[in-house]
């Protein structure tokens, strides 16, 4: 349904959410929860909030760009060319302070 990329060589890295073109309105509500899941998960991982340089959705707002504004906490945009997240890399590439070392050896 929708695929998830992570860019960790750009400036800024960035996610991506990604589905068919023409299904991009029809999912809009689908990919907007996926966002925000991400979102809240990250404020867990990284115990603050992310910081995000800019949000951009492909589809439409569904509500007030102000709502999605406040949830971010950054500039947000609709109808761009693709669902995009710009993190800052001191947040993305720092350890996280809930990390588990032998947990993580274990699972690779």
């Amino acid at each position: 349904m929708v695929r998830t990329a992570f860019y960790s060589d750009c400036k800024p890295p960035y996610f991506t959410w990604q589905c068919a073109p023409d299904l991009c309105q029809d999912y809009a509500s689908i990919v907007e929860y996926l966002v925000v899941s991400f979102a809240h998960l990250s404020r867990q991982v990284l115990d603050e909030a992310p910081l995000l340089p800019s949000m951009h959705f492909r589809h439409q707002p569904q509500f007030d760009t102000a709502i999605y504004e406040a949830i971010f906490g950054c500039l947000v945009r609709f109808g761009m060319p693709q669902t995009r997240m710009e993190m800052l890399g001191r947040q993305v590439f720092r350890a996280s302070p809930f990390a588990n070392q032998p947990l993580f050896d274990a699972a690779f």
